[in-house]
């Protein structure tokens, strides 16, 4: 893979260098990834959801799971800057405290409002979509043109900021 590093006028010309980091297919390969999993793309406002809340908390719950075993196999994968593998160490950590805090909401020790637990569920959903999004955004920035942007950026900042 090769770096440009400069471009010259005007006889015209451009520098390069050769690096073996694979940041960017990487990236990409998570992003479609995140893209993927219901947590981050369901729209939260839960009117018409027609599925049982407890087995959206126990699917969200599962996709959460699913993306901390995937995303270390992607990262060994592929050669990413130390830069690229702490940013998406902070989606790891958004994940672990996801499902910390879904814990209590997933298995209440105490019988709790049915729809108190939605809304904090809800919240902590929110919580997570916002710091992927924060993480994710300047990646993507660097190694997404403007024009093709992922759906999953669109999808989550609408359902931050309802």
């Amino acid at each position: 893979m090769a770096r440009i590093t400069g471009i010259s006028t005007p006889v015209g010309g451009a520098s390069w260098e050769y690096t073996d980091d694979d940041s960017s297919s990487a990236i990409m390969y998570i992003a479609v990834l995140l893209e993927s999993k219901r947590l981050l793309t369901m729209p939260w406002s839960r009117v018409n959801c027609s599925l049982p809340f407890e087995l959206d908390v126990e699917y969200c719950t599962r996709s959460a799971s699913e993306l901390k075993a995937v995303i270390p196999f992607i990262l060994s994968s592929h050669k990413v800057s130390p830069s690229v593998l702490l940013a998406i160490h902070e989606v790891i950590h958004a994940l672990n405290d996801f499902l910390n805090d879904v814990a209590p909401v997933r298995d209440p020790p105490v019988m709790i409002d049915k729809s108190n637990q939605q809304q904090r569920f809800q919240s902590i959903v929110k919580q997570l979509k916002e710091k992927i999004a924060h993480t994710m955004e300047p990646l993507l920035k660097d190694v997404v043109p403007q024009e093709s942007s992922f759906d999953i950026w669109r999808i989550l900042n609408k359902s931050v900021k309802v």
